[in-house]
């Protein structure tokens, strides 16, 4: 967080505040400049082209299903090591929304 105390417009100190909530792995953080009024946003993780949904809580969604397990006993063994993990809601978005037609696309072309 050291890294993003300081402005980088004018140089002036900062309070960069963590975004929680998002319902999944990635980190954002938010800087407000004082002085300057110049912001700037910080995320741990790319956002997927064309969305605004977090590429490494895709990737996990996808490890879950993929993998064959179950998303509700993966996310809370996610939870009790305290790892931050796509919420269950995510994860069935990103099913929906993402993840079956990548599994249809490939049933499609023969793998298994």
């Amino acid at each position: 967080m050291k890294l993003l105390c300081r402005c980088v417009n004018c140089g002036a100190e900062i309070s960069p505040e963590l975004r929680s909530g998002s319902g999944g792995a990635a980190v954002v953080v938010e800087c407000l400049c004082a002085v300057c009024s110049h912001s700037f946003v910080w995320r741990s993780s790319d956002l997927v082209a064309g969305t605004q949904v977090n590429h490494i809580d895709l990737v996990m969604s996808a490890a879950i299903l993929f993998s064959g397990s179950q998303a509700a006993q993966a996310i809370r063994m996610f939870d009790i090591m305290n790892v931050p993990a796509v919420t269950r809601a995510t994860f069935y978005r990103h099913q929906l929304k993402y993840l079956h037609k990548v599994y249809s696309c490939y049933g499609c072309i023969g793998f298994s």
